[in-house]
């Protein structure tokens, strides 16, 4: 069998994996909804919602050839009079408006026409009419600034030219201005044009499938390298007479076409359901004629950019590729390959999210996998490195970091299995297994004992435990400091004074306190009267005022923050909440919304047991041992309760660890609020329906949140036994739990309908949707009694 035979082999086996192919087609429907969503759901896109269906095509037919100025103006005419009828139509008095509008365009008659009844287009408002307008308007404002923007980095490089007859500018920041110049002169003359379809902003928000590939590129590596592995098979093909370089260099070509396959049908799918809704408008226009991509120094159409954003997908895509790749070969197990590859994402996450671009160290952001994943970067942001003084395009260096992860990645991973083929001709297709067995030195008697060892040592959960310690302390070290603006400050102030059930005290001196800021004070006349004796100076005197009045402002800021937490106190008593009363809102928010913190520690919590959970109950099918266990008296329904109870005291162990550090940190910060009141009393909580004391409110997200760990290990057990292969088990879970958790990082929430409504139960707090709330509980636990009956059913099974 030669090596294209190997190649199409490989490639048959991935494609005929029915697993696989449905997890894909679950991606790209979740991808499709998700973007659908938005469009519905008044976000991001409502301001084109006016530029779909055949309304936007009749507008360019319309003003077709029509001078810019006028163009410009008739727009502007539109966007105004579908204003006013919104505005109308929500009982808004529009008269100071129709003046302004009248003002400006004393030629209209602005008032007979809203007299007038215009039919709106359908599935469209005015309001959405009014946006639509203002869009045009704002793209041809932008277009007519475009040739100032040109200019003006030409003039910097021109008066650095001058200069260099006078002195030396060999340094990079001079090199950098005459090279940006340069750059932005080989675009030559631009023609700007506003007829260019919104989908170009629908089809690059790809936060959903570049979360998605993360995941697949794991997916399809197992299926093609771990695989055979854990069937016992690798051995075998290892000694065979193609099992060398021919072998390794066909799965790798498989894998890399694969993944660039899927890759690009992933996100050109989105492009497709773009122009689906928004048409494909022109796709000749330059792609600066978009304000979002004024900094782009490339001579390209939107067209070109297309596809030049989905040649760059693909390729970030087969760097991630060639990572998980490297390590699955490198460490052989499927568990410390995915650990690994999750800490190179961490580490280049951190880096491309708090590196300053200005920083000296800025290589680290933009030489960096996730800025290689942001495909848009290249065209708008315009930025280069310090190379020795000497400035190089960021978007060149990126480039070689590809093409160097790629080649250094596929070189080393033929290099490591080759050696691994060569110990195995020497020693003997057994030598795997005679050390594998080995390796279980530890007899135990106790049944959980010995899945206890399985879980801890065999599974690297011990391993997991020290990571979340250390993950733990520094989180616990980096509480901020509560110490805040001098606005949060003058809040604190009144705090002080205020703090505790709300009184008839209460309300009588913040009355007093509002009488006092009114007046003036006593200090401001005698400095007044100093300046008007000719005892200080006009200077002076106007810098003490300006002063004085900025801290006049912070403070009346504060005490105007304290009037607004009054009036929802007030609201809360009224509504029944009678223990309602002041707690420094500002300390309160890093228990209830410090969100990131929560989502950052939730996402360790879920890796681990994912990772931990399908090892321990994916290792016998891995081994070959499950028909063996269920033929003996302890190895069904004793083994499978004893595989539970490590799965759920590894959960508790592992929340503590995570979790009590962190809290016990902020409430040692909390010490002086008083936990008793109502949350119901507090800003940003008013919807709560039911009455929740601060200590109560704690407890109950403590403990709903604990609840949420142990439901996702049992189901991640039910996962793996159901798929019986740790690797699609994990890839499953790692999909469905820790998926919507970095969605929401990237500011997608997802909490109705994923686990993430579990980990932050805080969010139905600040929403008030108890009643919803129950029933996704309930789902949690119908989920929860299914996994229970699905590990069952397993381990009774013959």
């Amino acid at each position: 069998m030669g090596l294209l035979e190997l190649f199409l082999y490989e490639l048959r086996k991935t494609v005929a994996s029915k697993a696989l192919l449905a997890i894909i087609i679950l991606c790209l429907g979740i991808s499709i909804a998700y973007q659908w969503s938005e469009t519905r759901s008044g976000g991001q896109y409502d301001q084109y919602s006016g530029l779909r269906g055949s309304f936007w095509s009749e507008e360019l037919e319309k003003t077709k050839g029509t001078d810019r100025d006028k163009l410009k103006q008739y727009f502007e005419i539109e966007g105004w009079y579908h204003g006013l009828l919104a505005a109308e139509e929500n009982g808004q008095d529009i008269e100071s408006s129709l003046m302004e509008f009248q003002e400006l365009y004393p030629d209209v008659d602005m008032e007979a026409r809203l007299q007038q009844s215009e039919e709106v287009p359908e599935e469209m408002s005015h309001l959405t009419m009014h946006k639509f307008y203002n869009n045009i308007v704002s793209r041809l404002t932008y277009q007519e600034s475009y040739p100032q923007f040109r200019e003006s980095i030409q003039q910097k490089a021109d008066e650095l030219e001058d200069l260099a007859l006078f002195s030396d500018i060999s340094g990079y920041s001079s090199r950098n201005i005459i090279q940006t110049a340069e750059a932005y002169k080989k675009l030559g003359d631009l023609t700007l044009e506003y007829d260019y379809s919104a989908a170009i902003y629908m089809g690059t928000n790809t936060v959903m499938v570049d979360m998605m590939i993360l995941f697949l590129v794991i997916l399809i590596g197992w299926q093609i390298f771990c695989r055979e592995r854990e069937n016992g098979i690798y051995p075998i093909l290892q000694t065979a007479k193609r099992g060398g370089v021919a072998f390794i260099s066909a799965k790798l070509a498989a894998y890399f076409l694969m993944l660039a396959i899927l890759s690009f049908l992933l996100y050109a799918a989105q492009f497709l359901f773009a122009f689906s809704l928004y048409g494909i408008g022109n796709l000749d226009v330059a792609l600066q004629s978009l304000s979002e991509y004024r900094n782009c120094v490339l001579p390209v159409s939107i067209g070109t950019y297309i596809w030049l954003f989905l040649e760059i997908k693909v390729t970030a895509c087969l760097v991630f590729g060639s990572l998980i790749v490297f390590f699955m070969i490198t460490w052989k197990r499927f568990v410390p390959a995915v650990c690994s590859y999750f800490w190179v994402m961490l580490i280049e996450y951190v880096l491309y999210t708090t590196v300053n671009s200005l920083s000296k160290w800025n290589w680290f952001r933009y030489v960096n996998l996730f800025s290689i994943l942001d495909a848009s970067q290249p065209f708008t942001v315009y930025w280069n490195l310090n190379l020795f003084s000497h400035p190089i395009w960021a978007e060149f260096a990126k480039m070689v970091l590809c093409i160097a992860t790629i080649l250094l990645c596929t070189v080393l991973s033929i290099l490591i299995y080759c050696h691994e083929r060569e110990g195995k001709r020497v020693y003997g297709i057994a030598s795997g297994r005679r050390i594998a067995v080995c390796s279980l030195s530890g007899k135990h008697v106790s049944i959980f004992a010995h899945e206890g060892y399985k879980f801890y040592v065999l599974g690297g959960m011990g391993v997991f435990l020290i990571v979340a310690a250390v993950v733990s302390m520094r989180m616990a070290e980096g509480i901020q400091s509560h110490t805040g603006t001098t606005e949060i400050q003058a809040y604190r102030y009144y705090i002080e004074q205020l703090q505790g059930t709300y009184t008839e005290e209460t309300r009588a001196w913040l009355e007093q306190e509002t009488q006092i800021m009114q007046m003036t004070d006593q200090e401001a006349l005698e400095t007044q009267e100093q300046f008007q004796n000719g005892e200080i100076s006009l200077e002076t005197y106007t810098d003490w005022m300006e002063k004085r009045q900025q801290l006049i402002e912070m403070r009346s800021r504060g005490f105007y923050k304290i009037l607004a937490q009054e009036q929802v106190i007030k609201n809360a008593k009224e509504n029944g909440f009678e223990n309602a009363g002041f707690v420094d809102q500002y300390k309160l928010s890093y228990l209830f919304k410090d969100e990131n913190n929560q989502m950052f520690l939730a996402c360790v919590l879920l890796s681990a047991l994912i990772l931990g959970v399908s090892g321990l109950f994916g290792i016998e099918e891995r081994n070959g041992m499950m028909a063996l266990l269920q033929s003996t008296q302890k190895g069904r329904q004793p083994l499978q309760r004893r595989k539970l109870l490590q799965t759920i005291l590894c959960a508790t162990v592992l929340y503590a660890i995570l979790y009590v550090p962190y809290y016990v940190a902020i409430w040692r910060d909390l010490s002086e609020v008083d936990a008793s009141l109502v949350l119901n009393g507090v800003p940003g909580y008013q919807k709560l329906p039911v009455p929740l004391s601060i200590r109560h409110a704690f407890v109950v997200m403590f403990v709903l949140r604990y609840l949420t760990a142990v439901i996702c290990s049992i189901i991640t057990a039910a996962v793996t036994s159901a798929v019986k292969k740790q690797a699609l088990g994990s890839v499953i879970c790692f999909l469905l739990f820790l998926g919507p958790c970095i969605l929401y990082l990237w500011k997608v929430n997802l909490s109705g309908v994923s686990v993430i409504g579990g980990l932050l139960p805080q969010l139905t707090f600040q929403n008030g949707q108890v009643m919803l709330y129950g029933v996704y509980w309930i789902g949690m636990l119908a989920a929860v009694g299914g996994s229970f009956l699905a590990i069952r059913k397993k381990y009774l099974s013959k």
